[in-house]
């Protein structure tokens, strides 16, 4: 199954970003679709960022891949801004210890970032005890008990979200240094159906940064 797939795949060529552009803010605002592009090399698959719907035998791959727990897929153009942070990685996302947690985990070894903190749904039970040990990945990933050249930071993470302590949110948000990404499904572009990302606004004039305190405060 593995060769017919690779097989099925050798023709698909879409369009992709590489990197992300490096203008800084203000970033032309844009929107992204997480998608595969086929590799020959090792470990076979490599996540793309295309500018377009992706063609649907990319969208039933990408769905294959993450199902399967196969591949953690994202978009690499945050990944690549998250490694780069210098202040802060704020994340609104009330799902996301499921499909967001491992591409921010993957970052926690590069940025410099100072503070991260994290708002999800509430968490209760095996729930909750999931997030303490997830927590306490991302701290002593991004404080390593060795010392490196990187700074202290505060790593946090609320799972308190409802209707009673904050109503009616549904929208998946990030604010990396002083962009906002909105997202239609998880942060990070790591949920397995078809969906879009829109990067490339100033998060203090939309509002985001005092939003997020906001709510941060009402938890």
């Amino acid at each position: 199954m593995a060769r017919a797939l690779a097989m099925a795949l050798e023709n698909i060529k879409p369009k992709v970003i590489t990197r992300a552009p490096q203008t800084g803010l203000p970033v032309s605002p844009e929107l992204l679709w997480p998608s595969v592009e086929y590799s020959a090399g090792p470990p076979g698959y490599c996540e793309r960022d295309c500018r377009e719907f992706p063609e649907e035998k990319l969208i039933r791959l990408r769905y294959q891949l993450i199902t399967g727990n196969r591949s953690q897929l994202g978009l690499e153009v945050l990944r690549e801004q998250m490694y780069l942070a210098t202040t802060r990685i704020l994340i609104l996302d009330l799902f996301f210890p499921e499909y967001g947690y491992p591409f921010l985990r993957d970052a926690m070894t590069l940025t410099t970032a100072t503070d991260i903190r994290i708002v999800s749904k509430m968490a209760t039970g095996a729930g909750k005890r999931d997030v303490r040990m997830k927590l306490g990945t991302l701290d002593s990933l991004r404080n390593p008990r060795h010392r490196d050249h990187r700074p202290p930071s505060n790593v946090d993470w609320k799972a308190r979200i409802s209707d009673g302590t904050f109503p009616h949110l549904h929208d998946r948000f990030a604010i990396v240094d002083g962009e906002l990404w909105h997202f239609g499904a998880t942060v990070g572009g790591g949920h397995p159906n078809l969906n879009a990302v829109s990067r490339g606004w100033d998060a203090s004039a939309r509002r985001a940064l005092e939003f997020f305190e906001e709510v941060w405060r009402t938890l």
